[in-house]
């Protein structure tokens, strides 16, 4: 709470009307993915591709 409350009082650099929730496109909590192991698949390519194949590729 603390962090997202801090998030959205910080605006984005050189964006004075866009604070940094509203500037993220995404939020992955790497903590809770697991071990090398663990396999994604993406069902929804139209709207979510892009992150995928870039998170994919890391």
């Amino acid at each position: 709470r603390h962090l997202a409350n801090k998030m959205r009082y910080t605006n984005v650099p050189g964006q004075q009307s866009l604070n940094q929730i509203d500037a993220m496109d995404m939020l992955i909590l790497l903590d809770l993915i697991g071990d090398k192991s663990v396999q994604f698949q993406n069902f929804f390519d139209r709207t979510t591709g892009k992150y995928y194949n870039r998170l994919r590729d890391i």
